[in-house]
């Protein structure tokens, strides 16, 4: 992805608000896919965004990306 690519070049604050901008990104994706036929998508989006939230040192956007991780999670029957 394009946004991916563009944090890898930064460091420290900036690469870490990146990281944040980028879980949103991921989070608000969730809200999208969690309606397609792709229970898979839905894991990997949200499984994104937690990684991107935990990568940023922001407990609010890993706490968002684990939210909608238990949403995927749960849909699934897990």
């Amino acid at each position: 992805m394009i946004g991916e690519r563009k944090y890898r070049t930064l460091r420290g604050d900036e690469r870490r608000n990146a990281r944040r901008v980028l879980s949103g990104v991921y989070q608000l994706a969730d809200f999208y896919v969690a309606y397609q036929p792709a229970p898979e998508l839905v894991r990997l989006v949200a499984d994104r965004a937690v990684a991107e939230g935990q990568e940023a040192d922001d407990p609010y956007c890993a706490a968002g990306g684990a939210w909608a991780m238990v949403q995927a999670l749960r849909d699934a029957g897990r």
